[in-house]
């Protein structure tokens, strides 16, 4: 049951953690751009 739980918070962390990452992604990708 811990185990599990353990792997789920994982799973859960590496997602937002895309997420977020994308997110700077895209906010940097439109800062280059409104440069150009």
């Amino acid at each position: 049951m811990n185990f599990s739980s353990k792997s789920q918070l994982q799973l859960i962390n590496l997602s937002y953690n895309d997420f977020f990452s994308g997110i700077l992604v895209t906010i940097g990708a439109l800062k280059k751009l409104e440069h150009l």
